[in-house]
């Protein structure tokens, strides 16, 4: 019985070794996975005593995408079957070892590396859900073109996957009307879609008030310093997506700015942060929990002029407005548990917005 129990546990530590491989270790991708968000929509959708929902459901997104890239990507590489023989104990292990396996992948650094693009694919499947986008529908990449791979495509932040973004900024006016034209007309619609990391931290105090742009973290160190400021122009069958703006707020920022942007009242104890519910009841992130609806006067205030008409300009937010929604669901904050993490906002904004915002702060 002795023997069992400790070959059981040698096997749940390789399974938790294996799959916070993926997190910790460096990213040299830049672009989510192929049909990630179709991925998901399939998990939740799956039985619940199925390894990746499980995984989902008890670990939350971390854990669920760890356990995507461990049974998913190249088909043949040194050690595959190995890979394989481990997953499949996996799935013969009772459903509450699984659950905490993936709470313990779930605990596991993310690598310096990977986190601004890990924070953005989970809020993009956030806002799968929240804006409510056919991810099943008729608006899917052809059937002749063959899938672009994660794992082709390194990070280089601050560099743009943008055709222009090694222009000379003399230039960057005539490209800027080219590229969005480009867009418009549908030339890119079946592409899998730009992503750009890095902003230049002058283009940053150029574009936002004081302090908001105090409040997003600096990458890096002397001239090579940058912000944490993410970019991604989906491919036009991302519902009424044009472009997302994520940006990854500093930890004692984060009560402020959910104060400032959601009125939500947020406290820390014990180094967990807690939301302060009217009457006082507390809700707790598990691991993290989402804020969603800013007025316009509060997005104008903390981000400024410039971005707040970009949101303004955003198809969904049009769309809102028609249907007389006031607290737009184009701004959002990922809170984490812990009090000690960065937090995320993203920001939906129009297309030709969001180029010229590109073009301040890439160029």
């Amino acid at each position: 019985m002795a023997a069992s129990s400790q070959v059981n546990q040698e096997l749940i530590e390789s399974l938790v070794t294996l799959f916070s491989s993926f997190l910790s270790s460096e990213w040299t991708r830049k672009r989510a996975p192929y049909r990630l968000r179709e991925s998901i929509q399939s998990t939740r959708s799956s039985p619940p005593d199925s390894s990746s929902r499980i995984f989902l459901d008890r670990g939350g997104f971390k854990a669920w995408l760890a356990y995507f890239f461990a049974t998913t990507g190249e088909a043949h590489f040194s050690g595959r079957q190995a890979r394989q023989q481990l997953i499949a104990e996996l799935h013969k292990l009772p459903v509450e070892e699984r659950a905490r396996i993936a709470q313990r992948v779930t605990a596991s650094d993310i690598h310096p590396s990977a986190e601004v693009l890990f924070r953005s694919m989970e809020q993009q499947t956030v806002d799968t859900q929240a804006v409510g986008f056919d991810t099943v529908g008729p608006k899917r990449r052809r059937q002749d073109e063959s899938p672009t791979r994660y794992d082709e495509y390194p990070i280089s932040p601050p560099h743009s996957t943008l055709p222009t973004s090694n222009q000379p900024r003399g230039e960057s006016c005539s490209t800027h009307i080219d590229r969005s034209q480009t867009y418009t007309d549908s030339v890119l619609a079946e592409e899998q879609g730009q992503v750009v990391t890095g902003a230049s931290i002058q283009g940053l105090l150029n574009l936002f008030p004081e302090y908001i742009s105090g409040a997003i973290r600096r990458d890096g160190a002397a001239d090579q310093m940058t912000a944490a400021v993410m970019m991604n122009f989906p491919r036009r069958s991302f519902g009424d997506v044009a472009c997302i703006m994520t940006l990854v707020v500093l930890a004692n920022k984060v009560e402020r700015l959910a104060m400032l942007l959601f009125g939500a009242h947020l406290e820390s104890d014990g180094g967990i942060r807690e939301v302060v519910l009217q009457d006082g009841a507390r809700l707790i992130p598990s691991p993290q929990v989402i804020l969603q609806g800013s007025h316009s006067d509060a997005v104008s205030k903390v981000f400024g002029s410039e971005t707040a008409g970009a949101i303004a300009a955003a198809p969904f937010r049009r769309r809102e407005i028609l249907e007389g929604t006031r607290a737009t669901r184009c701004v959002t904050m990922t809170i984490f548990r812990e009090s000690d993490k960065t937090a995320l906002i993203t920001l939906t904004l129009g297309l030709r917005e969001g180029f010229q915002i590109h073009d301040k702060l890439y160029t």
